[in-house]
């Protein structure tokens, strides 16, 4: 039997959670710490909130002093807005793990990006660049494992990674400004041993990431000729006419992979269609039983993608 991923584990977790079986949860968020390193954090969250709940809550202040003692944190949403951390609010040991998470975080955060390069595997200099912003509560490393095959069809692969977060590994776009001097910095420190060729640089992302893709395309942050994003996280469409009146480039195209699985895909399509209204040349691919996560055949869809941004004979 194949083995189930990360994300299939955090969506049974949440199953349990649903059916308040936090038993069953609390084991295996247990197994899935050791089992997932870099989603460690994020499970010890979730193994504490089932402890609370069934109320071993000296065991769960005794798991978040482990991960804090081990340089980790958790943002003071989760610590406080929590339903599963309700309990612990007030406790003299929680107030205290509080303002150590709390001061962790904020060294971590004003620590550089960790970006991330992925060198092409053949063709010649300047490299096109594919620049992708991660999903919100990601990182650029565990993100890179969904677009890396980019670096077999002759790109560089840039992946731009977040400097706010809400624990350690699981960092967001959610600040504007700070997601362009962000996405800006990747770009900057590109390796300069692989020149970049300024006329084949695309935007890239996933969900809330996917959104800060399109929105510096539309901008022309890096100069990108075009966007390629799966699943976009777009809540509302109010703020798309604004920025297309503010203008952009003129060649600009764009490719939306999404499915009736997303939650956003209605405002992909509406997208779309204003897009190709203003004149930017916008394709959807969009597929039934899909959308809540990267599909097995990825790796074509992104070949689809960039085989239509780059095609300027249409």
């Amino acid at each position: 039997m194949k083995e189930k991923t990360s994300i299939e584990v955090l969506q049974e977790i949440d199953s349990l959670f649903r059916s308040k079986e936090y038993a069953q949860a609390e084991t295996l968020a247990e197994e899935s710490v050791h089992r997932f390193p870099l989603e460690a954090d994020e499970f010890a969250y979730l193994r504490m909130c089932a402890a609370v709940r069934l109320g071993r809550i000296p065991q769960a202040l005794q798991w978040l002093k482990e991960v804090l003692d081990a340089g980790g944190w958790y943002s003071e949403f989760f610590l406080r807005k929590s339903p599963s951390f309700e309990p612990l609010q007030g406790l003299p040991e929680f107030e205290r793990l509080v303002e150590m998470s709390l001061g962790q975080r904020e060294a971590d955060l004003k620590r550089e990006p960790k970006h991330y390069t992925l060198a092409p595997e053949h063709g010649d200099p300047p490299w096109p660049l594919f620049l992708a912003l991660h999903g919100n509560t990601h990182s650029a490393v565990w993100e890179s494992r969904f677009w890396r095959s980019l670096a077999s069809r002759g790109w560089l692969l840039a992946m731009a990674e977040s400097s706010l977060g809400h624990w350690r590994g699981g960092y967001i776009w959610d600040d504007g400004p700070l997601a362009q001097r962000d996405l800006e910095g990747c770009f900057r420190s590109l390796p300069p041993q692989y020149p970049v060729d300024p006329g084949r640089i695309v935007l890239g992302g996933f969900s809330f990431g996917g959104q800060r893709a399109i929105e510096h395309a539309l901008k022309g942050t890096v100069g990108a000729c075009g966007f390629l994003v799966f699943c976009p996280y777009l809540p509302e469409m109010d703020e798309w006419p604004a920025l297309l009146d503010a203008g952009f480039p003129s060649s600009l195209r764009g490719y939306i992979i999404t499915g009736d699985l997303d939650e956003s895909r209605a405002n992909s399509l509406a997208l779309s269609s204003l897009l190709q209204a203003r004149g930017v040349a916008c394709e959807v691919e969009d597929k039934a039983g899909e959308g809540d996560w990267f599909p097995v055949d990825f790796d074509s869809r992104l070949g689809r993608g960039l085989d239509y941004l780059l095609d300027r004979t249409g």
